[in-house]
């Protein structure tokens, strides 16, 4: 069921002291609140929900790099890669509606997405480079991540005095096994994603962590076993997309 709800954008069955570990995307606290109480308190099988709230977002998995280009190849499609500012909005309906129809496939063009929500395919492009201006939407080239030599899947839940938080944060997300680090709510302030090769490698990263960042302090881990849902794509055992659940806040 969890699958097929908008709001949830992503699923990992981990190991670790829960089961499941969702990635969740509403309008305000509000809106949270309600989802939690009225919807998945009810949903079959939950027996137990903690909620965390991102307070900042320091990296996000849009700038991961997975090092299969050459610096020289990088170079040559930087000046493809768009500018985007922070996100400080919700989308409107109408952007709404057209990220909902580019969901499926990133690559549609503006004729096709023009004809599919009825309107001219300028607006289109023009609709499109504002959200990707203003950080609403993110343009990225997911891999399955089972086969690209980076298997497994760690998220490590740490504590950070609130001084030093913003530049432990800066400092983490250029690590190449970080894909997401963010601040949140809770005994632990800081939550790190990190693709890794081998699942001894988790206790390798933690030493390195202790090492070169002394005020952090690792409170949980947990190891994906499987990912579900990514960001709206529904996923199979091998990483690949098998279907998509829009992502609607």
């Amino acid at each position: 069921m969890l699958t097929t709800v908008p709001q949830v954008a992503s699923i990992q069955v981990v190991a670790g002291e829960q089961d499941l570990f969702l990635t969740v995307m509403v309008a305000d606290l509000r809106a949270l609140s309600e989802w939690i109480r009225n919807d998945l308190s009810r949903v079959d099988g939950v027996r137990g929900i903690r909620t965390k709230i991102v307070t900042r977002i320091y990296g996000e998995s849009v700038r991961w790099r997975l090092g299969s280009l050459s610096p020289k190849q990088q170079h040559v499609l930087s000046p493809y890669v768009p500018d985007t500012g922070t996100m400080t909005r919700p989308p409107r309906e109408d952007e709404q509606r057209l990220m909902t129809a580019l969901a499926p496939d990133g690559r549609r063009s503006a004729v096709e997405l023009a004809e599919q929500i009825g309107i001219s395919a300028p607006t289109v492009r023009k609709r499109l480079d504002r959200l990707v201006s203003e950080g609403i939407l993110s343009v990225r080239c997911e891999v399955a991540h089972v086969l690209n030599g980076w298997p497994v899947t760690a998220t490590i839940w740490a504590r950070v005095p609130a001084k030093s938080l913003d530049t432990v944060g800066r400092d983490l997300v250029e690590y190449p096994e970080v894909r997401v680090c963010c601040g949140v709510t809770g005994r632990s302030n800081l939550v790190l994603t990190v693709w890794l090769r081998h699942v001894g490698d988790l206790q390798a990263f933690e030493t390195r962590l202790e090492r070169e960042q002394p005020e952090l302090a690792v409170v949980e881990r947990e190891v994906t076993l499987e990912t579900v849902k990514r960001l709206g794509a529904l996923l199979d055992t091998g990483g690949r997309r098998v279907g998509t659940v829009p992502i609607e806040p």
